[in-house]
């Protein structure tokens, strides 16, 4: 869909005004927050020669794009420290120290737009807090407040239980300020309430945790603005949008049977999801995502629409597949009804993602990924594939998936099955075969194509 048709064009439309009103472009810097973490915006600065400062919600391709912004950020050192002073809604003074990181980095636009915009080199600067609270093996249950963190307000905590936890604001179950990053692992979230947004988790990063029947009223029952990694969103359910995550990041994860109840995103909204399982979510409007990009991803059997156009999804399966990569054959689950989200063997998911779009190298489970060279879509790896070609591919053209005809010339043009899928070919047609086409000269250079 055209970034003039999307909501966010309005990003565009902002920058563009707020920049002709001074002589000097480079003088401005355009302030956004997770909304704005848009490619189009960086490109369209670049061009006018202006300055901008946003909050991603987005890991990015980078350098070769054989890693991410993030995984960059991980590995760069601490440049300085910062403390930061502030006041919480009742008037009480809190102090925070970050470590800072900056890096240049050369950021990808996303893959489905590499012919429309170039790779720009941008400063990234991440702020993570020093010396955070640590809570392990603990249960917190029936607490509430006024403000926001029902059952935790800052801090790591590891190996524990949140119940029945209430928040008149943000995160039922768990909060953290926006200044301050915390961290949730191998814990479980239910239950849990907030009148505005994260009904389970607001502004955190979870790990192998389970989130179920928490509420919102407006945005992100499950989380909001938050990043998870292995976990399982479940029965939860936002009054308006994002049933189970809203502005957040979600890797290897399920997202099962959510609802946003008066608008979009039963699944997720304004999120982006990589080798996630979206199923069983229900809205008036993409039922499983809206407005959010999803890689490698199972986005499937949700009522009211997997997702709309408002969404990106690459090499992902889902019944209305789009463009690149996707497929629209049916996952083929062990057992959706019994919550088995594993994929039986012969699956159209297996070896049909993208390497380069995996978040991490175990999936769901913590099981290995790439197992026959090629990431399967969805949380979960299956751990004896027998083919190395995509499934789907192979399925798609009558190709048995025993790894019998691999590297089989099926029709004889000189090219296995093997390369023929690399290439995009038809391996049952010998006049389908990649071929360098006769070179021209434009005012542009040489053009090559095939």
């Amino acid at each position: 869909m055209p970034i003039a048709e999307k909501a966010s064009f309005r990003w565009l439309e902002n920058l563009r005004q707020s920049t002709a009103l001074t002589s000097n472009p480079g003088d401005c810097v355009h302030l956004g927050d997770r909304e704005s973490d848009i490619f189009e915006l960086f490109s369209l600065a670049h061009e006018l020669g202006t300055n901008f400062l946003v909050r991603t919600c987005v890991d990015r391709l980078a350098e070769d794009a054989g890693t991410t912004v993030a995984a960059q950020m991980k590995k760069a050192p601490v440049k300085g420290r910062h403390r930061v002073q502030g006041r919480t809604k009742q008037g009480e003074s809190y102090e925070a120290d970050l470590d800072i990181k900056y890096e240049q980095l050369q950021v990808l636009p996303p893959e489905g737009k590499w012919k429309d915009y170039a790779d720009l080199t941008l400063t990234v600067i991440h702020a993570v807090e020093r010396g955070t609270p640590l809570v392990m093996n603990c249960v917190l249950s029936g607490n509430s407040t006024g403000d926001s963190g029902g059952g935790a307000y800052r801090g790591v905590l590891n190996h524990c239980t949140f119940s029945g936890n209430t928040a008149t604001n943000n995160g039922g179950g768990a909060l953290v300020s926006k200044l301050i990053s915390c961290t949730l692992t191998d814990c479980a979230l239910t239950v849990n309430s907030a009148t505005y947004a994260g009904g389970g988790v607001n502004n955190y990063t979870v790990s192998n945790c389970v989130l179920t029947a928490n509420t919102s009223s407006p945005f992100g029952a499950g989380a909001s603005s938050s990043a998870l990694d292995h976990c399982t969103l479940s029965w939860i359910s936002a009054f308006h949008s994002g049933g189970g995550g809203y502005q957040s990041v979600l890797n290897n994860c399920l997202v099962i049977s959510n609802t946003a109840g008066a608008y979009a995103g039963g699944g997720a909204y304004y999120s982006t999801l990589n080798n996630c399982t979206v199923a069983g979510n229900s809205a008036p409007q993409g039922g499983g995502v809206k407005n959010c990009t999803a890689n490698n991803c199972i986005v499937y059997f949700n009522p009211g629409q997997n997702y709309d156009f408002t969404s990106t999804l690459n090499y992902s399966c889902a019944l209305e597949p789009g463009a690149y990569g996707n497929i629209a054959n049916e996952p083929l689950f062990m057992d959706m009804t019994a919550g088995d989200f594993r994929l039986q063997p012969d699956s159209p998911c297996i070896n049909s993602g993208k390497n380069s779009l995996a978040p991490s190298v175990t999936d769901f489970s913590n099981s290995s990924r790439f197992i026959a060279g090629t990431v399967d879509i969805g949380a979960y790896e299956v751990q004896s594939a027998s083919s190395v070609l995509s499934y789907a591919w192979a399925q798609q053209f009558g190709l048995p998936t025993d790894g019998s005809a691999d590297y089989a010339d099926t029709d004889g043009d000189g090219l296995n099955n093997w390369q023929e899928w690399i290439a995009g070919t038809d391996p049952t047609n010998s006049t389908s075969v990649l071929r360098i086409l006769s070179p021209s000269n434009t005012l542009a250079g040489w053009r090559v194509t095939w």
